[in-house]
């Protein structure tokens, strides 16, 4: 297996575990490009091994999914809290049309 279709993970004993992925032609140019100019990709010059661009491709790729289901789920909360304010809103009003009708009924038993 080559650095190009592998990976390592950590098992729960601790020892690493290979793991294989497809990469396409597209993903192939992707990583030369990388290659190509390795600063820009944040990795060292003189690191900017095969498995060292694939390593920074996977961690960026994991952030950038994780930011987003971050930023998926507070706009959900958001959306609950705004959806929840609204209806508290609405339950306000309603209670004082209540008090409202319920003053305009003891004035007019007096």
């Amino acid at each position: 297996m080559s650095a190009a279709t592998s990976g390592t993970t950590a098992t729960a004993s601790g020892k690493k575990a290979r793991k294989s992925v497809s990469i396409s032609p597209r993903d192939l140019r992707d990583l030369a490009l990388i290659r190509e100019a390795p600063q820009a990709a944040g990795l060292d010059a003189t690191d900017a091994s095969e498995s060292a661009v694939l390593a920074l491709a996977l961690h960026e790729g994991i952030r950038v999914l994780r930011e987003a289901q971050e930023g998926a789920l507070y706009a959900q909360e958001a959306e609950e809290i705004t959806g929840s304010a609204a209806l508290s809103a609405e339950h306000e009003q309603l209670r004082r049309r209540r008090a409202r009708n319920a003053a305009a009924s003891e004035d007019s038993y007096r």
